[in-house]
């Protein structure tokens, strides 16, 4: 197989872009003659793609796991001093990377809090989603979606009280707008589930479910945020916790 010859031809020309996908050239007819000083064979030539796509791979791979390193170091170092407290020079030591590259993956520190709050709640949503489109029965779901948000919680206390603390001010209206929005639409996969027990005659009609759903949530919260009253392990206060809230919805959902 040969280069196609001919820098007046904007189909034919052989660019960056179509090293990279090693698509738009093969899938091309060859209209023009061969330069010979640019002849190569097919074995080259996808030599040469396989190398620069590897080395593409193996940089997006990097990126990935750089940007995972950044987070957590954030995640840690929010939870120990605040938002506030934590600088991004404090996040790069941390996280054994320079400023520069908080400020290439990021932008800002602004835009660091924000996709870390959005992965951490894309991450819940995503299991919940998944857990109302599943085969089992509604309480059997609700139950899935209890254990998924107590043992989320439970595991990052730290996190969610730094959120709370962030819900009760004004200092970051945007943040505050953003978490709003995560906690309403974990809500909505919750009020489906219950909606889909009330359509499939297993839970109760004559409950209202926005209350339902805030007491679910106002107690998780209320764990994580008093958990100094708790002398519990996160274990046994994970036990303690499941076997409460799945006795309290069973007993009310559920049609007498």
């Amino acid at each position: 197989m040969h280069l196609p010859q001919g820098n007046n031809s904007k189909n034919f020309l052989w660019t960056q872009a179509q090293l990279h996908s090693g698509i738009e050239y093969f899938t091309q007819p060859l209209k023009h003659k061969p330069c010979k000083r640019f002849r190569l064979s097919g074995k080259n030539i996808f030599k040469q793609m396989f190398k620069k796509v590897k080395r593409l791979f193996s940089f997006a791979r990097s990126s990935v796991m750089t940007k995972g390193k950044i987070l957590s170091a954030a995640q840690e170092l929010f939870e120990e001093k605040g938002l506030d407290g934590a600088s991004v020079r404090d996040i790069a030591h941390k996280a054994n990377v320079n400023v520069a590259l908080i400020n290439y993956h990021f932008g800002s520190k602004d835009a660091l809090i924000a996709s870390l709050v959005e992965e951490m709640a894309n991450a819940s949503y995503i299991k919940l989603a998944d857990i109302y489109k599943s085969n089992e029965n509604p309480l059997q779901k609700l139950f899935l979606a209890i254990d998924m948000m107590m043992d989320k919680i439970i595991d990052n206390k730290k996190y969610y009280q730094m959120l709370h603390h962030e819900l009760s001010t004004l200092s970051r209206p945007g943040l505050r707008e953003q978490m709003i929005k995560n906690i309403k639409r974990n809500r909505t996969e919750l009020k489906n589930i219950i909606e889909e027990g009330q359509e499939k005659k297993i839970f109760r009609t004559d409950i209202d479910i926005e209350l339902t759903v805030s007491i679910l949530f106002g107690m998780l919260q209320q764990v994580t945020s008093k958990a100094h009253l708790f002398k519990d392990t996160d274990h046994k206060l994970k036990t303690r916790l499941r076997h409460h809230l799945q006795d309290l919805m069973s007993r009310f959902l559920s049609k007498k």
